[in-house]
């Protein structure tokens, strides 16, 4: 049985609707957002030191959907090789949250819980 860490990530109120929103590109900004620049960003970290980013960076063409990224770093801030967080299952961040698992031996297990701020 795989060990599990869990955590939250904290979006603003009303976040998960106004992040996809921003993901499919029906979001205005008044300023240039350049390809590949975050748009929108939170942090979460494990109790195990284990730390993610993630949000929604620009796409590449003005009328392609931005799409939503997480990077995962070790305790001392170094990212993980070959992207281990896969997101194509997850079309928006309407859902509660992401599984996903850093070693091989799938002995531990990431659980990274969505929540919204009340204020």
């Amino acid at each position: 049985m795989a060990k599990t860490h869990k955590a939250t990530m904290m979006l603003p109120k009303g976040g998960k609707n106004y992040w996809t929103t921003i993901m499919y590109g029906e979001a205005k900004f008044d300023y240039k957002i350049l390809e590949g620049e975050i748009i929108v960003a939170a942090y979460a970290k494990f109790e195990d030191g284990v730390q993610v980013i993630g949000g929604v960076k620009k796409s590449p063409g003005e009328s392609d959907p931005n799409y939503k990224f997480f990077t995962a770093l070790d305790a001392n801030g170094k990212v993980y090789p070959n992207d281990p967080i896969d997101v194509s299952d997850h079309q928006d961040f309407e859902s509660s949250g992401i599984f996903f698992i850093l070693n091989d031996d799938e002995s531990i297990e990431y659980h990274l819980e969505f929540k919204e701020k009340t204020i």
